[in-house]
């Protein structure tokens, strides 16, 4: 499974943008939500997962797809009540601490 990757830094903090290939491009809507999955912000970088990037310290992540979700909950950063749903795409972000 490929992964698009794009990795965000301004003044020492670093945001990793991740998500199923497949959905990138495209937009979703739910009731009050409206994701859209645009190069510019993913990027076009096809990559494996990014586990090494997402398990540094004080990163934000951004999460978008069913394949993309379910690596980060076998990592046991996230589960499902950490999920939102927008048109049955799952989206998470969250601020990855760790104690040193």
């Amino acid at each position: 499974m490929a992964f698009i990757v794009k990795i965000h830094e301004k003044n020492g903090k670093k945001v990793v943008s991740v998500c199923d290939k497949e959905l990138l491009g495209r937009r979703f809507e739910s009731h009050d939500f409206i994701i859209s999955l645009d190069p510019l912000y993913f990027g076009n970088t096809e990559s494996e997962f990014p586990e090494e990037l997402i398990n540094e310290v004080n990163v934000i992540v951004h999460a978008v797809g069913k394949e993309t979700v379910n690596k980060l909950k076998m990592l046991g950063l996230v589960d499902d009540s950490d999920l939102l749903f927008v048109d049955d795409i799952p989206v998470v972000m969250f601020y990855n601490v760790k104690n040193e």
